[in-house]
């Protein structure tokens, strides 16, 4: 009769991961192949590697994005950026809420506009498209500029007032 007898050495096996938590729900388990599917949603790709386990989590070349800012007096801010790289053309449309702070007036619309890069900067194709309202005793204004490398969502606020401002900007980005 043949027997083979595995001892342990004293130390603890490796554990298993069991569940993984986002930042909000609960642990996620596995199913019953012991997988856990992490899955990309608005502009989100995951992307799984089994050969290093790992997971990355970047954003589509067409994306979704919320981002948010705040002016004091009629001043300029870039509330969102998109980097052009050599060879890369892209459009880029905003919707974007402003309000005073103390909401005494508020801008509501979109804007959309595009730039390409062929060598040393981005330039700005044609003029961008503003359509906004608001009722404001100043004039905020929302507007897409090129910078450098850049192509810009930028917001002008009211001079004396301070105003919150958020958006959801989409891009697409053409790469070669």
């Amino acid at each position: 009769m043949s027997q083979i007898t595995r001892y342990n050495s004293g130390g603890t096996p490796a554990g298993d991961i069991e569940t993984i938590t986002g930042n909000t729900g609960g642990p996620v388990g596995p199913d019953g192949a012991f997988n856990i599917n992490i899955i990309g949603a608005d502009g989100v790709v995951t992307t799984g590697n089994p050969g290093t386990n790992t997971i990355t989590i970047t954003q589509s070349p067409d994306a979704y994005t919320i981002v948010t800012g705040q002016t004091v007096g009629a001043v300029t801010a870039n509330i969102f950026t998109l980097a052009l790289g050599i060879n890369n053309a892209a459009t880029v449309q905003a919707t974007v809420t402003g309000a005073a702070s103390d909401y005494s007036a508020a801008l509501v619309g979109r804007t959309c506009g595009g730039a390409r890069r062929a060598g040393a900067g981005a330039i700005l194709i044609g003029s961008p498209i503003s359509d906004f309202s608001e009722d404001s005793a100043g004039a905020p204004i929302i507007d897409i500029v090129v910078s450098g490398n850049n192509i810009i969502v930028q917001v002008t606020g009211v001079g004396a007032q301070t105003w919150n401002w958020r958006a959801q900007v989409h891009y697409v980005l053409l790469t070669v």
